[in-house]
């Protein structure tokens, strides 16, 4: 195998070597078959992160329906220790209950 010298840095590098069409062809399928499946796991990895998407939507509704409970078990508790009672308290510009109306 014939060296050449790399311009004068002292290092040496491979003369290029002649391929043959079928080397050549053979070296391609195997990109494609690396090709194709890097697709699909990028595909994997997109339907795994929509699917993480979806789960985090519905944790943070029901968060948020948790504490819009919460928010109305301390309203209720507060109006049945004040002076102002249930109609009191709900003609006092506070709202009696709280509904969460966010998406489903």
């Amino acid at each position: 195998m014939s060296t050449s010298k790399d311009k004068g840095k002292g290092k040496e590098k491979e003369a290029p070597q002649d391929i043959t069409e079928e080397e050549l062809n053979e070296f391609v399928s195997r990109l494609q078959v690396n090709l194709d499946e890097l697709r699909e796991r990028c595909n994997r990895i997109d339907d795994s992160m929509n699917e993480a998407r979806e789960l985090i939507k519905k944790l943070e509704v029901k968060r948020r329906k948790a504490l819009t409970a919460k928010l109305n078990a301390l309203i209720a508790e507060f109006s049945n220790q004040t002076s102002y009672g249930t109609h009191g308290f709900a003609n006092s510009g506070f709202p009696l209950k709280i509904v969460y109306s966010g998406s489903k």
